[in-house]
């Protein structure tokens, strides 16, 4: 894992996604950040948790849930 400090984060970053690389990221040599790329599969995980977190917020109003929801928990 490469450690940068936050300037060269900002002016690098497009490099570490495109890499995939994890990075620790600091401020005056302290660690303020870490850059972690998700793979393929913690984006589904990710929209799973959203989905259901989106239908608790609609349940017991009538009409609120999306009726797509599906979609986004089984793509």
């Amino acid at each position: 894992m490469e450690m940068v400090s936050v300037r060269e984060f900002k002016a690098s970053f497009s490099r570490f996604v495109q890499r995939g690389q994890e990075v620790l990221i600091t401020s005056r040599g302290k660690p303020v950040g870490w850059f972690k790329p998700l793979k393929s599969r913690d984006v589904v995980q990710a929209k799973k948790a959203l989905a259901l977190r989106l239908v608790g917020l609609g349940e017991g109003s009538k009409g609120r849930t999306s009726e797509r929801h599906d979609e986004v928990l089984y793509p």
